[in-house]
């Protein structure tokens, strides 16, 4: 029981930690992708697929601010099973190239093992979408896997500000593993 009641209290510091300012309802800070790391003349879902994916994985990986994954694997098609376009699958390229090596996958669970570990040691498993745009507000539905004790499960809300798409926070639940 006090090993419950200890796991519980450390998760809700955890869950605290992980996700700043939504009881409060301010998002936090936003962030942006310099434009130099996207392809020019991207559509507004292309330029979110890539803002909400750097900010994942600069901002809300399980690991902390800083961590960089050896490997990050991209599922190819969105989560409602969307495919990723030519222009997007070069765009994602091109941004995620900038923390190290990336790949696009057919199937996330090709790269899972039977203990719930990634094929690829360190590796992270990205499934993005589907993406709703309301003027000039967004959601996107984010999926980081690592592991059976590494992932996390969140919506981003996005802006256009005066460098186009930005993240603002997360909204609504977030799940960590």
């Amino acid at each position: 029981m006090k090993r419950n009641v200890i796991f519980a209290i450390v998760l809700a510091f955890l869950i605290a930690a992980c996700a700043p300012n939504l009881a409060s309802g301010d998002p936090g800070p936003a962030t942006t992708v310099p434009t130099s790391t996207t392809v020019q003349g991207n559509s507004a879902v292309t330029e979110i697929l890539v803002q909400a994916t750097m900010h994942l994985l600069r901002n809300d990986t399980t690991f902390g601010d800083g961590h960089v994954f050896p490997k990050v694997l991209v599922v190819d098609r969105m989560k409602d099973g969307t495919p990723l376009t030519a222009g997007q699958i070069t765009a994602l390229t091109q941004a995620i190239a900038l923390l190290g090596d990336v790949e696009f996958v057919a199937d996330r669970d090709d790269y899972i093992t039977d203990d719930l570990r990634p094929t690829i040691e360190g590796a992270a498993i990205i499934t993005l979408g589907p993406v709703t745009i309301d003027g000039n507000e967004a959601t996107i539905d984010m999926e980081m896997w690592c592991g059976g004790l590494c992932g996390i499960w969140l919506t981003y809300a996005l802006g256009v500000g005066d460098a186009g798409w930005e993240v603002l926070g997360p909204v609504g639940p977030i799940a960590i593993s």
